[in-house]
């Protein structure tokens, strides 16, 4: 089966793997349900899951297969959202910010 055909097959799972991070809107380094979630479904077709990459308890290396070619997955999904009150009613656009824009001017001679 090709990687597309792949994707057609599972794009119900990865939809609501993607809704379900979306919902979770965890704040940056605190991901838990959100990497716990992909693990999962990685986990579900056949991947090996290694926590704890470089240090970060939330990161993980999933591996597939033991023999050449060695199938790796690395992903950074949007797990960096703003929490849901800074969110438009639709759930999906930031609010505009209030406080004044930074001068682009530059901050002096190098």
């Amino acid at each position: 089966m090709t990687a597309t055909g792949w994707i057609r097959e599972n794009a119900a799972a990865l939809t609501g793997l993607a809704d379900r991070i979306w919902a979770y809107a965890e704040p940056s380094l605190r991901e838990w349900r959100s990497a716990l979630a992909t693990a999962e479904l990685l986990r579900a077709h056949g991947f090996t899951i290694a926590w704890g990459t470089a240090g970060l308890p939330a990161a993980f290396v999933a591996t597939h297969g033991g023999r050449g070619p060695v199938l790796g997955f690395n992903v950074e999904p949007p797990y960096h959202l703003p929490p849901p009150e800074f969110l438009d009613e639709t759930g999906q656009s930031p609010r505009p910010s209030r406080t004044p824009p930074v001068s682009a001017e530059p901050l002096g001679k190098i």
